[in-house]
């Protein structure tokens, strides 16, 4: 058996025609080679769309953002606090301060509505009771519930206040902020 050396010689020639591994990692990229980059845009009417193609989406972004803004400020037009202020039965209308010179109880009470939520707060003769609502909205009808006591009132716009009628009798509740 005789060994050829020619075929040392081609192995070492396999062995110099192999891929660089900085190949697969930096694309082919030698790094001897200053590499610069270079403008992908063929034409100006390619960018002119692109710059089209961004301002319509930000003018639709801003359309959508304003009717998003609208219908949350609509629907929570009722948002914020209301105090009792007077009430009326058997058509005389009294305020508060009124009512407590002439009982010799003081009434008060606050309603605070934030969305579908709020708190609600009732002070007679020096006890008060409080707790938290859910609050339903439908037109001018106001529905505040706890557990299962429910409250209907309605919403007076001329007044901006929340008008609660029972046996004949009313309580307004006017908007402070």
């Amino acid at each position: 058996m005789e060994l050829n050396n020619n075929n040392f010689e081609q192995d070492d020639n396999l062995f110099e025609s192999r891929p660089n591994p900085n190949d697969a990692l930096f694309g082919g990229m030698n790094i001897d080679q200053p590499y610069y980059a270079t403008s992908t845009a063929t034409s100006s009417k390619k960018s002119s769309a692109g710059i089209v193609s961004v301002i319509v989406a930000i003018l639709c972004i801003a359309i959508i953002g304003g009717v998003v803004f609208y219908i949350y400020n609509s629907t929570n037009k009722y948002n914020g606090t209301y105090e009792l202020t007077k009430g009326e039965a058997g058509g005389m209308e009294l305020d508060m301060e009124l009512i407590a010179s002439i009982t010799g109880i003081e009434i008060s009470g606050t309603i605070e509505i934030k969305g579908k939520k709020g708190h609600m707060e009732l002070t007679m003769m020096g006890e008060t009771v409080s707790g938290d609502i859910k609050v339903e909205i439908d037109g001018t009808n106001i529905t505040l519930k706890n557990g299962s006591e429910v409250l209907d009132a309605t919403y007076d716009e001329e007044l901006d206040a929340i008008v609660f009628e029972q046996d004949g009798a009313m309580l307004y509740f006017e908007k402070v902020d």
